[in-house]
C-alpha cells in the first residue's frame, strides 16, 4: 500500500502531466490555425496553376533498352521450333 507521501507525489506528476498535453494542445491548435490562414489546399488550385507547379524527372536508368538476341532450339521428339519470334510447329499432326 503507497504511503500518503508517495499519493500525493503521484496526483501531482499526474495533474502535471495534465497541464503539459493541455498546453501542448493548444500550441497545435494555435499552430493549425496559423497554418490554414496562410497554406492552399492542392485541391482548391485551377488546372493551369496545378500544371506550371508540377515536375517529372527523367534519369538514363529509367530506360533500359535491351538488345534482341535471336534464338531457336528444334526438338527432334516433338518438332516444335522454338525462337525468339514465334513458337510454331513444324509438323502439322495435332
Amino acid at each position: 500500500m503507497m504511503t500518503y507521501e508517495e499519493n500525493v507525489e503521484r496526483r501531482r506528476f499526474h495533474s502535471f502531466c495534465k497541464v503539459v498535453l493541455c498546453h501542448e494542445m493548444l500550441d497545435c491548435f494555435r499552430e493549425f490555425s496559423y497554418q490554414n490562414k496562410w497554406l492552399v489546399s492542392l485541391n482548391h488550385l485551377p488546372q493551369p496553376i496545378l500544371d506550371g507547379i508540377c515536375t517529372t524527372d527523367q534519369y538514363p536508368s529509367d530506360y533500359i533498352t535491351f538488345q534482341r538476341m535471336v534464338m531457336s532450339c528444334k526438338s527432334v521428339m516433338s518438332g516444335w521450333q522454338i525462337s525468339s519470334r514465334s513458337c510454331r510447329s513444324q509438323s502439322r499432326d495435332f
